[in-house]
């Protein structure tokens, strides 16, 4: 019995925004009622357990978001030249080049077209 109160104080069941529920992040099968992790989280609802929505469950479209502004700072930084104009600039206070500008802004205004349709 103790061993037991002490397995459901470290079980995590939460639900994400589209209403699946997950055990320290792993989605519950609720479709496969035979599945051990089913069974433990029906016995854990059963045993009185509730589930708590997740805090900072980031939606599809902040995921992708957050995956194209990595895509674009890396496509930006790998623009050749890049890093040793940035390093005369910060240094010595020389300008980028307007070859430079141009392709920043433009992988800029790409990145800014594609957030738009997400």
């Amino acid at each position: 019995m103790y061993a037991s109160k002490i397995s459901d104080i470290l079980m995590s069941y939460n639900i994400n925004s589209k209403g699946q529920i997950l055990f320290d992040g792993v989605i519950i099968p609720e479709n496969e009622p035979d599945n051990q992790l089913f069974l433990d989280y029906r016995d854990y609802l059963r045993n009185g357990g509730s589930v708590e929505p997740l805090e900072d469950d980031p939606t599809e479209k902040e995921i992708m978001l957050a995956s194209l502004r990595a895509e674009y700072s890396k496509k930006i930084s790998d623009i050749p030249g890049m890093r040793e104009a940035i390093e005369k600039s910060v240094i010595e206070s020389i300008p980028m080049t307007s070859d430079i500008l141009t392709i920043r802004q433009q992988l800029i205004d790409e990145f800014h077209v594609l957030v738009a349709t997400l």
